[in-house]
């Protein structure tokens, strides 16, 4: 996941955080994060994933390591493409306050 952030001279960059989103061609998704810095990595939450249409898809999360509130929730995402290797998904997690934005870049 990447985020724009400014440098001391203001120049604008983009910083990616060790956190990354796999959606599986079988419907399945995970996201996972360096939790340790000798390279120990958890799964914060999982589950099974839909196109809805070509701007948005659905996550059902099924597991979530950190917040058990968010279990058997469906989360609607729309996403934009900046580029073929970003993506910008927007989306809202119902009773919590305010929309969120993420920024995700491809791994090659």
């Amino acid at each position: 996941m990447c985020n724009q952030v400014t440098k001391d001279s203001g120049e604008k960059v983009m910083a990616c955080s060790p956190i990354w989103k796999v959606l599986n061609k079988d419907g399945s998704f995970y996201q996972f994060m360096l939790a340790h810095k000798d390279g120990m990595c958890a799964i914060s939450h999982e589950g099974t994933y839909r196109k809805v249409d070509d701007n948005s898809y659905e996550e059902h999360i099924l597991k979530h390591t950190y917040d058990s509130n968010m279990v058997d929730k469906k989360i609607l995402l729309t996403f934009r493409f900046v580029n073929t290797d970003m993506i910008v998904l927007s989306f809202s997690l119902g009773g919590k306050e305010g929309n969120y934005k993420e920024v995700w870049k491809r791994v090659k």
